[in-house]
């Protein structure tokens, strides 16, 4: 018994990894990082609202960039040579992960993101209903940049982050932690397909045992 116990936990354990692999996706964040908390200072230039300081407060940590501020504001990260990225070929989408800390309650607020790379500026995300907690947006490339990336040679020399209460949060005040920005493929490596394949196969070899 103990052993077909241990058997269904490393069965269920390549399952689970095989699963992750698929939703990470191989996951590339356009600084290098998983996440945003490498932006050079030097390299940001804030737009208002967001460059007048105070009101607004900027905390670069682990979990990312935190931008507590009111008012629609937003920057441009132009990436260092040291963080320059050659997105993977096989990479065709885009997603944005970020935390709404603040203010409690739901509200019709806008987070687009613009990236910048070979073939030019291209406008992501857009308006939705969001609250407290975390969310992704993940998105298509545009054909052009698609076709890019496609190149093998593309670089991502920029992007755009923004937030726009659109009149709806009272007193236009926010917290949000800018957590990852990172490009991925939606079809999972054929080395991915076999883990989840072989978990599959036996914890369904196990379930029939127990038959």
């Amino acid at each position: 018994m103990k052993n077909r116990h241990a058997q269904w936990i490393a069965t269920a354990g390549v399952l689970v990894a095989g699963l992750a692999a698929v939703s990470s996706a191989q996951a590339q964040g356009v600084t290098g990082s998983a996440h945003l908390d490498n932006l050079s200072s030097g390299a940001i230039t804030y737009y208002p609202g967001w460059s007048s300081q105070p009101p607004t407060v900027i905390t670069s940590g682990a979990s990312g960039f935190e931008v507590a501020s009111s008012g629609y504001g937003s920057l441009y990260y132009a990436v260092p040579g040291a963080q320059l990225q050659t997105p993977n070929p096989a990479d065709d989408q885009v997603t944005l992960t970020f935390t709404l800390n603040a203010p409690a309650g739901s509200y019709y607020v806008g987070v687009p993101f613009i990236i910048n790379d070979n073939s030019g500026a291209v406008t992501y995300g857009g308006y939705s209903t969001y609250g407290p907690g975390t969310f992704s947006e993940t998105l298509p490339l545009s054909a052009g940049q698609l076709a890019a990336v496609q190149t093998g040679s593309d670089k991502i020399y920029g992007f755009n982050l923004e937030f726009d209460p659109a009149g709806n949060v009272p007193g236009g005040a926010y917290d949000i932690t800018f957590n990852s920005l990172t490009l991925s493929s939606s079809v999972p490596e054929p080395s991915t397909l076999s883990m989840i394949g072989l978990g599959a196969t036996g914890f369904l070899a196990l379930c029939r045992r127990k038959k």
